[in-house]
C-alpha cells in the first residue's frame, strides 16, 4: 500500500466567514500498488477532522474505515 496524508485548511462559505472559523481537515489516500490481476486496486480517499501526526495514526484511521463493511453487513440483517 502507498499511503499519503496531508492537512488542509478549509474555509467556510463566503457569507459565513464572520460566524464560522476555518477547519483543519486531514486527507488520507491509500492506494494498492501491486493488486491482483483479477480485481481493481484498493483506492481509498478519506477526509477526517481527527488529528493525524504520523503514518501509524493514518493507518489506524484506515483500519477503522476497513471495519465499515462489517458494520454495514450487521445493520443489513
Amino acid at each position: 500500500m502507498q499511503i499519503k496524508f496531508a492537512s488542509v485548511k478549509t474555509l467556510p462559505p463566503v457569507g459565513e466567514q464572520k460566524r464560522d472559523a476555518p477547519q483543519i481537515l486531514v486527507y488520507i489516500h491509500a492506494l494498492e500498488v501491486d493488486p491482483l490481476s483479477d480485481r481493481d486496486p484498493i483506492d481509498w480517499k478519506l477526509v477526517t477532522n481527527l488529528p493525524i501526526d504520523d503514518l501509524a495514526a493514518a493507518v489506524e484511521k484506515l483500519d477503522w474505515y476497513a471495519l465499515r463493511w462489517k458494520v454495514e453487513v450487521f445493520h443489513r440483517s
